[in-house]
């Protein structure tokens, strides 16, 4: 069924790669659900972007990188569309993807945010797609791959939601901003992406924010798409082969990341967490910035 009716936009988030942008654009192309309008947000580039643009499609340039969350704000600004879709300029959709999940949307008022499942270039799935909102434990749990020993525990999985079928459709408790579609009065209801967040956890926070307004995460197993992750931070390469700006962008990424993940714990988890643990986590945050600073030497 290809959805018809509400109005759709597309935000991508690009930064410094213009191959897999035009992938991505090529792909929302021939979806057969079109986007009625989408934006490209240019961040931080280092020449300007050789795009053809067609109809229906905008740049907007940001000559400063304000994270991903404040360019997901800056695309979205001045549309008026019921929904919007933000998107990584990795991902690249079927042609059934965005008007399956926009349909599912669709037919619940409840739902506020909807997604895809996401996966990776070899297949594999991105487990970001579909999972819990991490508490401690279930952060150690997952670091320890304790939840690879049984699928069907809610206690060691629940980050991943391991006993859900990764294929079907059913509510998550957050989703990847890599491909993330919400209505555009839920968006505003929580006033947006939260720019203090720079990179990573921004997608927690806002999830775990429309979930405490009322609305329900949405996850459509059955409409895919490829997510090339960490395409332009390089978090999840090795640093051999990396040029000296990629390890430069690489660190700065992992320092973000660090100051996203504490204060998605400030925000969200820390009050929940047991009081004996508290010191345990300031202590993991603060190693994790004193090996980062000691990997630059």
């Amino acid at each position: 069924m290809v959805s018809a009716g509400d109005t759709l936009d597309v935000v991508i988030v690009n930064y410094r790669r213009a191959d897999l942008l035009e992938q991505a654009l090529d792909a929302l192309r021939q979806s057969e659900r079109r986007p009625d309008e989408v934006v490209v947000v240019d961040v931080s580039p280092m020449q300007p972007l050789p795009l053809d643009l067609r109809t229906g499609e905008r740049l907007l340039t940001l000559d400063e990188n304000p994270g991903y969350a404040a360019a997901c704000n800056r695309g979205a600004t001045g549309s008026v569309s019921e929904w919007v879709l933000f998107m990584n300029a990795d991902v690249f959709v079927c042609e059934t993807c965005i008007g399956g999940v926009l349909d599912e949307a669709m037919a619940d008022p409840g739902i506020g945010v909807a997604t895809c499942r996401l996966d990776r270039p070899d297949g594999a799935m991105d487990h970001a797609c579909h999972r819990g909102l991490p508490s401690v434990v279930d952060s150690l749990a997952y670091k320890a791959r304790l939840d690879r020993l049984t699928s069907s525990s809610r206690r060691l999985g629940h980050y991943r939601l391991t006993w859900m079928d990764p294929t079907g459709t059913h509510d998550v408790e957050a989703c990847s901003g890599a491909f993330l579609l919400v209505r555009r009065d839920v968006l505003e209801a929580i006033d947006g992406w939260d720019e203090r967040y720079r990179f990573y956890a921004e997608d927690l926070d806002l999830c775990a924010r429309v979930a405490g307004a009322g609305w329900r995460i949405r996850y459509v197993g059955s409409e895919v798409a490829v997510h090339v992750k960490g395409s332009s931070s390089h978090l999840h390469h090795s640093t051999k082969g990396l040029t000296r700006e990629e390890q430069a962008t690489r660190r700065h990424a992992r320092a973000a990341a660090i100051e996203s993940h504490e204060r998605f714990y400030e925000q969200h988890l820390e009050e929940g967490t047991a009081r004996p643990l508290r010191p345990l986590v300031r202590l993991m945050f603060a190693t994790q910035r004193r090996m980062l600073r000691l990997s630059r030497r």
